[in-house]
C-alpha cells in the first residue's frame, strides 16, 4: 500500500543550445532517450547512477520522428538505432532499413510501420496473430503488406492496434488481459476485429490499450500489470470504457497511467485493484486513483509514449519548450512511490498543432438510408472520395468507370504515371489518361474486346461488383463455390460475383438487375464495404 507520494522537481542539468523539434502528428522525444533537434538532427544520451544525463551526442540528420530506437527521416527512409527485431544493429550505428516510411510503431515481438502511401506493414513474430495479416505465420523476417488505408498504429505485447483512415479501431493478436477489446471469450485473433468508430488517435501499453474520440474522450481496456504474477482479474477490462474526457495523450506504465489533458495539465490515474505484487499505485495518501486521479504537472505541451522496459519515465515537454524526464520510482521497502522531474534542456521547440478536416459535412444525402450515409461519411472523410462540392455529394448522380477505377487505385495505394494501357479511346488529353493505364497494369480494368477503356460511360452493377471482387482477389482472395447460376450475368463476371458474394461486398438480393446503372450512393456503399476488407 502506498503512504504518500512525494513532488520533486530536480533542474539537474541545463542545456539551453540544444533544442528539440516535436513535430505534430509524429514522436519527436523517445524513451531510451531519443529527441529531435530543431535542425532534424536526432540526439541521444544516458544517464549516470544519479540520475544525471550524460553522453548527449548526435547520431543521425535529417529526421522528423522517432519511436524506441526506430528514426523515420524527413525523406521517408526508416532507420534502426540499436539492436531490434528489425534493422539488427549491433554496432550502435544507424542502419537503414527502407523507403518511404512516415510513422514506426515498436512492440514488444513485432514491429509496425505506414508507408506514406498510407499502407500498414510489419516484421516479426505473430505466434498470436500480432502482425494481424490473418494467416498462422509463425514469424516474418522481411516485411509483409497488411491493411490499406491507415492512419496509425500501436502495438504492445503480443497485440496490435489500427487506426483507419475512417476513425474505425482495429485490434488483432492476442487478447490475454483483454487488450483486443472484443470481450473475454476470444483468447486470440489472426485477423483484425473492428471495435470502435470516430478515434482520433490511438495507444497502447504492455497489456492496455487506449484510444481518444474526436471530442477528447478517452477510452481504455485491458490491464495495467504486464506479464505480472498474482493479477487480480477485477482489474482487467474486456471492452472499451470512458477513462476521463478533454485528453490529447496518455502514456501507460505498470499499475498507473499518466494522462495528459487540453489544458496542459498531467494526471496519474491508477486502476481500481490491487496486484498485490508490489507497488502499483493504487492509492495516494489513502485515496484511490481510479475515483480520485491526481495532477501532476502543469503547462505540459507533450509526452513520449509508452515503451517496453522496466521503467517508469515519460520525456515531458512544457510549453515553455524545457524537457523533463518524468520518473516514477519505487523504494522497494515500504512501496513509497516518489515521482522526480529531472529536467534535461530549455529552449525545445513545441510541435504545431493542427486542426481537423470535416469532410462529412455533406447536407444531401439526409435522405438516404443509414447504410448510404455511413459509407458516403466514412469515405469522404478517409480521403477516398470527395463530394462535388464542400457541402454536396450528389449522391444521384450517375458515376463513369473511369471515376470508380480512380477511387479503386485510391484505396489500394496504386499509381502509374506512365502511358493509357494501350486503349484506343484514350488520349493524353483525358484527366483518367494516367487512371487507365495504372487500372489495366494491376488488373482493375483490362477493357473491353475492342481494346476501348469506355471511361466516360456510366459503370453498371455487374462492372462495379466485378471490379471490387477483383480488387479483391488481388489481394490474395480465393472463390470458393457459391451458386449464383440463376441470375442473370454475363459468364465472364460469375466468378467476381461469386467472390462478392462469399466475402459480404454483396447479398443475393443484390444480384437483380446487373445491367442497372450504378449512382455515386450506390458505388459507395459497395465501395465502402471493399474499405472495411482491405
Amino acid at each position: 500500500m502506498i503512504k504518500k507520494i512525494v513532488l520533486v522537481l530536480l533542474s539537474t542539468l541545463l542545456l539551453s543550445s540544444n533544442n528539440i523539434y516535436a513535430q505534430s502528428n509524429t514522436i519527436s522525444i523517445s524513451e531510451k532517450y531519443y529527441a529531435i533537434k530543431n535542425d532534424d538532427t536526432l540526439w541521444t544520451w544516458d544517464k549516470d547512477e544519479n540520475g544525471e544525463v550524460k553522453d548527449l551526442h548526435k547520431i543521425l540528420d535529417n529526421v522528423k520522428s522517432v519511436q524506441n530506437g526506430y528514426a523515420v527521416g524527413n525523406d521517408g527512409l526508416l532507420w534502426g538505432c540499436e539492436e531490434g527485431v528489425f534493422g539488427k544493429n549491433t554496432d550502435n550505428v544507424p542502419e537503414k532499413i527502407m523507403e518511404n516510411v512516415e510513422c514506426v510503431s515498436n512492440g514488444t515481438t513485432a514491429i509496425m510501420f505506414k508507408k506514406s502511401d498510407n499502407t500498414l506493414w510489419g516484421i516479426g513474430s505473430n505466434i498470436t496473430g500480432e502482425m494481424a495479416t490473418g494467416d498462422e505465420t509463425e514469424r516474418y523476417d522481411e516485411p509483409v503488406r497488411i491493411m490499406y488505408n491507415v492512419q496509425d498504429v500501436a502495438n504492445g505485447y503480443g497485440h496490435t492496434v489500427i487506426l483507419k483512415t475512417d476513425g474505425s479501431v482495429w485490434t488483432a493478436g492476442t487478447n490475454e488481459y483483454g487488450v483486443l477489446g472484443i470481450g473475454k471469450n476470444i483468447e486470440y485473433s489472426l485477423k483484425p476485429i473492428r471495435i470502435m468508430d470516430g478515434i482520433s488517435k490511438i495507444y497502447t501499453g504492455e497489456t492496455s490499450t487506449f484510444a481518444i474520440d474526436e471530442n477528447g474522450t478517452l477510452y481504455h481496456w485491458g490491464c495495467n500489470y504486464g506479464n505480472g504474477v498474482g493479477i487480480d482479474k477485477k482489474s482487467m477490462l474486456y471492452t472499451p470504457l470512458k477513462y476521463t474526457d478533454n485528453v490529447k495523450s496518455v502514456c501507460s506504465h505498470w499499475g498507473f497511467n499518466l494522462v495528459l489533458k487540453h489544458d496542459g495539465s498531467l494526471w496519474i490515474y491508477g486502476d481500481s485493484e490491487d496486484s498485490g505484487e508490489g507497488y502499483t499505485l493504487t492509492n495516494i495518501d489513502g485515496v484511490s486513483l481510479y475515483n480520485l486521479p491526481k495532477k501532476v504537472f502543469d503547462n505540459v505541451n507533450s509526452i513520449s509514449e509508452w515503451k517496453y522496459s522496466d521503467s517508469h519515465s515519460t520525456l515531458i515537454l512544457t510549453n515553455e519548450g524545457e524537457l523533463f524526464e518524468f520518473d516514477v520510482t519505487d523504494d522497494d521497502k515500504d512501496h513509497l512511490a516518489e515521482i522526480k522531474a529531472n529536467k534535461i534542456m530549455d529552449n525545445v521547440k513545441l510541435p504545431a498543432e493542427q486542426a481537423s478536416v470535416d469532410r462529412t459535412n455533406l447536407s444531401d444525402i439526409s435522405d438516404k438510408t443509414e447504410e448510404v450515409q455511413q459509407s458516403i461519411n466514412s469515405l469522404t472523410k478517409a480521403n477516398i472520395i470527395s463530394g462535388t462540392s464542400e457541402t454536396e455529394f450528389s449522391p444521384d448522380k450517375p458515376i463513369t468507370r473511369a471515376e470508380i477505377a480512380a477511387l479503386l487505385l485510391r484505396m489500394t495505394a496504386k499509381n502509374d504515371e506512365d502511358g493509357n494501357g494501350g486503349f484506343t479511346d484514350v488520349t493524353s488529353d483525358d484527366w483518367y489518361y494516367n487512371t487507365a493505364g495504372a487500372s489495366k497494369k494491376y488488373n482493375i480494368i483490362a477493357g473491353f474486346e475492342d481494346n476501348t477503356f469506355r471511361g466516360d460511360e456510366t459503370i453498371s452493377k455487374v462492372q462495379l461488383i466485378s471490379l471490387a471482387a477483383r480488387t479483391l482477389r488481388n489481394e490474395g482472395r480465393v472463390v470458393e463455390a457459391v451458386d449464383i447460376a440463376d441470375i442473370n450475368a454475363p459468364e465472364w463476371a460469375i466468378n467476381d460475383l461469386s467472390l462478392a458474394l462469399q466475402e459480404g461486398l454483396i447479398s443475393e438480393n443484390d444480384l437483380k438487375d446487373m445491367d442497372s446503372s450504378m449512382t455515386r450512393a450506390d458505388a459507395a456503399v459497395i465501395l465502402y464495404k471493399l474499405f472495411e476488407k482491405i
